[in-house]
């Protein structure tokens, strides 16, 4: 019921493959108890990595990370939610690694991201979770159809399906799972 809802939250995940980028940001809704009352992909969008640039894997990471953040900016504009909270999410730990610490001796294209990231971010915002919680992997594989029932991971990423108190945030910003 959206008359429960006490706490809203902003989710921005991303994740890159060789051929494609993908950003996708939930809004989570909680009440009062702190108890998730409902999740609702709010902005997604792909990317195809141009043929022309040979990117690393981090660099594309990293390159998504910056994307999601400027997407976060468009959903605060578009809408008229007040977050409480905003988290950004990576399967990638070197980017994670270069958002807290910096990147030595990068190049002017890692350098770049990485300015737009911290001048609109706290590194303490950035989570690192295993990849096969990452809902933004969909959009990484230009030619699989994702089942786009109401109940895929699309829509409800896996890592809402696990209770919150099942969730450990460590001290290097990663979410881990308990496994019952």
């Amino acid at each position: 019921n959206i008359n429960e809802v006490c706490k809203t939250e902003m989710w921005c995940f991303g994740d890159a493959g060789v051929e494609m980028m993908c950003g996708i940001i939930y809004a989570r809704f909680m009440n009062r108890n702190n108890e998730q009352i409902n999740v609702r992909i709010i902005y997604g969008k792909s990317f195809t990595v141009p043929v022309s640039q040979k990117r690393t894997i981090p660099q594309l990471e990293l390159n998504i990370a910056s994307k999601i953040v400027e997407m976060s900016c468009d959903v605060k504009k578009m809408h008229d939610i007040q977050f409480d909270k905003i988290y950004f999410v990576t399967d990638s730990k070197v980017i994670l690694e270069w958002i807290k610490n910096g990147a030595k001796k990068e190049t002017i294209y890692v350098n770049r991201r990485l300015k737009t990231i911290n001048e609109l971010t706290k590194s303490s915002q950035w989570h690192w979770i295993p990849s096969e919680f990452m809902p933004a992997d969909y959009g990484t594989k230009e030619d699989s159809i994702p089942d786009i029932s109401s109940d895929n991971k699309w829509f409800f990423p896996e890592i809402f399906r696990i209770p919150e108190s099942d969730w450990t945030f460590e001290s290097n910003n990663s979410i881990n799972v308990i496994d019952n």
